[in-house]
């Protein structure tokens, strides 16, 4: 019996073990899902006595979307006059009548203005079918209220549908 053995080391250079290494490391890691960040706009201007809350409709997501609030941003006439009164965000039915919103559906409460805030990684959620609005209370007549909220449109489906709830 006659038996032959062929044996040979092949050594990569650095560029190949680097290839190599990109191309493992590109199939690891995780699908990117993309968002579009938007901003939703409501302002009104106080046409109440200053002990009557009211309400700024802002927005709502388009179907099969779903928004993380991301950003928050309240003024007055200006971006740095102090305004008496307070706003608090709410996402959920928006009352037809003026009454006060349900508990269950507010996010961010007593903001003063000017007000500013960076959500960051807090997940708020506005779910499809649900309102975003604020709720300003204790603002004098005639004074102007803008609010700003930044959101992150995603796909329905391709968010952990979780509330904050």
């Amino acid at each position: 019996m006659e038996l032959e053995v062929d044996a040979g080391i092949k050594f990569a250079t650095s560029q190949e073990v680097s290839d190599g290494l990109d191309s493992v490391v590109s199939r690891l890691k995780p699908k990117e899902i993309r968002f579009t960040p938007r901003p939703a706009f409501g302002s009104r201007a106080t046409a109440n006595s200053a002990t009557v809350p009211f309400q700024i409709d802002i927005d709502e997501p388009p179907p099969g979307r779903v928004w993380e609030i991301v950003g928050i941003t309240i003024s007055g006439t200006d971006d740095n006059t102090t305004v008496a009164g307070k706003v608090a965000l709410y996402t959920g039915a928006l009352s037809a009548d003026g009454s006060p919103p349900s508990l269950s559906g507010l996010r961010i409460p007593v903001m003063t203005i000017p007000f500013w805030d960076d959500i960051g990684g807090r997940r708020m959620w506005c779910q499809p079918g649900e309102r975003m609005f604020v709720n300003v209370s204790g603002v004098p007549n005639g004074q102007v209220v803008n609010v700003r909220v930044d959101v992150a449109e995603w796909r329905q489906g391709e968010v952990f549908m979780s509330s904050s709830r």
